[in-house]
């Protein structure tokens, strides 16, 4: 937020006159001071108003007004309070963090941080954080976790994972030569290649179309094969590239869970849990030997 606000001050800054006639105050100093708190409320309301909505919903503004007013109006003179503060207000967003899926005790913090800041000597940090780093790194993978599991169960997340099984099951019950995989891989032979297949490992040459179930073309290589690693694409399509030999033609129809997950790719209109269509050829297997 505060470096949108900072662009956006600099912009104005370079295109606003600073004469009093601007802001409607008498003189210089006067008009500075209007000129300051005009921009960066604007700057602060363009900033949340671009939020979305949960975070909006967060944010009151009567709240925002108070916390400057507690900054501002602070005696500047009192460098360690605004030492305190901003250290505060850091460690706060780390808090928040780590406490979407963490219990913490922000009194037994509060203490800890007085009993090292106040001890007469100064320990070995990079002792502390050796001895640390386990714990920081367990509440980091359960924020993780939980970010995860909150989005596998959001209202789109279920309904796009029941609307792919339902395509699919639809696809199999009018053609007999679509099959289905233990990991949930569907998958259709258009034309079968020969040689090897291929292997974990390998560099592959495709041409494909990767389509949404309602038909939308989310990307393509076009006239052009794509080059691609297969350790380094989605789970299904590396599936289903093991299984194709040069010359191939395959359609691969990949769950979200074997696709792009809970996180999609939203650029793409690739939502939570999304189901893909992707339809391949396989135009060579390590092309560089």
């Amino acid at each position: 937020m505060f470096c949108g606000l900072a662009a956006l001050m600099a912009g104005v800054t370079t295109s606003c006159g600073n004469s009093a006639s601007d802001t409607g105050a008498n003189n210089f100093e006067d008009s500075l001071s209007v000129y300051i708190g005009t921009v960066s409320g604007v700057g602060v309301n363009h900033e949340i108003d671009n939020l979305n909505e949960d975070q909006r919903a967060r944010i009151n503004k009567k709240d925002v007004i108070e916390g400057i007013k507690t900054v501002l109006l602070a005696d500047t003179s009192n460098h360690g309070y605004f030492i305190g503060v901003h250290i505060g207000l850091q460690l706060n967003g780390n808090l928040d963090y780590l406490a979407k899926a963490n219990k913490l005790d922000r009194q037994k913090i509060i203490a800890a941080f007085e009993k090292a800041f106040l001890a007469d000597s100064v320990p070995n940090i990079n002792e502390i954080n050796a001895a640390g780093s386990g714990l920081v790194r367990r509440a980091e993978e359960k924020v993780l976790a939980k970010i995860k599991e909150d989005k596998a169960n959001s209202p789109e997340a279920i309904q796009n994972r029941k609307t792919g099984e339902a395509f699919i099951n639809n696809l199999k019950k009018e053609d007999a030569s679509i099959k289905t995989t233990e990991s949930g891989l569907s998958y259709k032979v258009i034309a079968e290649g020969e040689g090897e297949t291929v292997k974990d490992g390998d560099v592959v040459l495709v041409k494909y179309v990767f389509k949404l179930i309602d038909g939308k073309i989310a990307q393509e290589s076009g006239d052009n094969p794509a080059r691609l690693s297969v350790a380094q694409v989605i789970p299904g399509f590396a599936e289903g590239l093991k299984m194709m030999k040069k010359g191939s033609k395959y359609n691969l129809y990949i769950p979200g869970e074997i696709g792009y997950g809970v996180d999609g790719i939203p650029q793409l209109g690739v939502g939570p849990n999304t189901t893909l269509i992707y339809e391949v050829e396989l135009i060579d297997i390590n092309p560089d030997k």
